[in-house]
């Protein structure tokens, strides 16, 4: 363990996960190492295998006992090409990853959830295994399944597409609302638009930090469009978003109506910062917004979200994938979502933002995923 440290485990640990064979790629693949662009600063990038299962629902855990499925439980299976290969918007997928784990050592527990840009096109993707979704427990093996369901709109997928990430954390990781309040002279999450830090008042921090919907900018928001007609392809970064989404503006009242069962990108007022020492999880559901819906599928930001080294950036919005459940009215202001704060159990050895593939360091205000231009 690193230095026997709890927290969220970072990324020169994952490398010894792998080194040490408790992460591996099938003898079944030709390629069987695991890049270095897929370990992140606290998390692992897991990523498509070359075959599908077109499944009726989850399976049930004795279902997911056998690899590969018995065929009384999907309704017909599929290679993954290499030139790509259609996932329909009305069907539900088991694609296995190409990385799998052997037992995990004593006190380390994996929890994954989808990608950040898998997310903003309502592409909703879970680990899935004999123990549950999105959570791999200690010292258990199981095959690992990626269930894809595209909600918006169909996709073209290829072996190695990075849908979803996996992190791996030792013990208790969460901080404390004391801690955080103790230490936010030395450390800052929330900015302002204008750089200055934001006091964590009750506003801003119970059971962790509270973030609020920004209504006032010329573009608040996106919202999918039901198009069926053309497909997205994931290697593609040139797509015209008003093809696939319709621009959203506050109504004469400055609110904004948001229907049922609608996808929408949204973004936060408070300029969000990651220390490298920390790592933040959006959690899903807001209690307190006056409606019900879910307000984030890709919950984590890595260490270096919205924060250099030099200071040059104090923050960047945190981008919101909400579907309400219900019809909803929503003003500036509203409080919109919520995040745990997580220890990591060591600094990483790399810092989201140092490289150019870092797409959303930049961001500001609702940002559709990288696919657009």
């Amino acid at each position: 363990m690193v230095n026997n440290k709890q927290g969220v485990l970072p990324s020169q640990f994952i490398r010894h996960l792998i080194k040490n064979g408790h992460i591996y790629v099938p003898e079944e693949y030709q390629n069987r190492l695991i890049p270095e662009d897929q370990i992140q600063p606290a998390s692992l990038d897991l990523t498509l295998g070359n075959h599908a299962y077109c499944i009726r629902g989850r399976p049930s855990a004795t279902q997911l006992e056998n690899y590969p499925p018995r065929k009384e439980f999907h309704k017909y299976n599929f290679p993954i090409n290499t030139t790509g290969t259609p996932l329909d918007e009305t069907l539900m997928y088991l694609i296995p990853s190409k990385e799998q784990c052997k037992p995990l050592p004593r006190g380390i527990i994996g929890y994954a959830n989808n990608k950040s840009s898998s997310g903003r096109i309502n592409l909703q993707t879970k680990l899935t295994t004999q123990y549950g979704d999105d959570i791999l427990p200690e010292q258990k093996q199981s095959q690992m399944y990626l269930r894809i369901m595209p909600k918006l709109f169909p996709v073209l997928v290829r072996p190695g597409d990075a849908l979803n990430q996996i992190r791996f954390i030792y013990g208790n990781a969460e901080v404390s609302d004391l801690e955080i309040e103790t230490r936010q002279r030395e450390i800052c999450f929330l900015y302002d638009k204008s750089g200055s830090p934001i006091p964590l008042t009750p506003t801003y921090l119970n059971n962790g930090l509270i973030a609020h919907l920004d209504l006032k900018q010329e573009i608040v928001g996106w919202k999918g469009k039901h198009n069926h007609s053309e497909t997205i392809d994931l290697s593609r970064r040139d797509y015209t978003a008003e093809e696939f989404w319709e621009k959203l503006h506050v109504d004469k009242h400055g609110g904004l109506f948001l229907e049922a069962g609608e996808f929408y990108i949204l973004s936060t007022k408070e300029y969000i910062c990651v220390p490298p020492e920390f790592a933040l999880e959006m959690l899903p559901y807001d209690l307190n917004a006056g409606g019900e819906f879910r307000s984030h599928y890709a919950g984590f930001f890595d260490p270096g979200f919205g924060w250099s080294k030099d200071g040059s950036i104090l923050g960047r919005p945190a981008t919101l994938e909400v579907i309400p459940l219900e019809n909803m009215y929503v003003e500036d202001g509203h409080g919109i979502c919520k995040f745990k704060v997580e220890r990591m159990a060591e600094m990483p050895d790399k810092i989201y933002g140092e490289k150019p593939n870092s797409h959303y360091q930049q961001q500001l205000g609702p940002q559709l995923a990288k696919y657009f231009k």
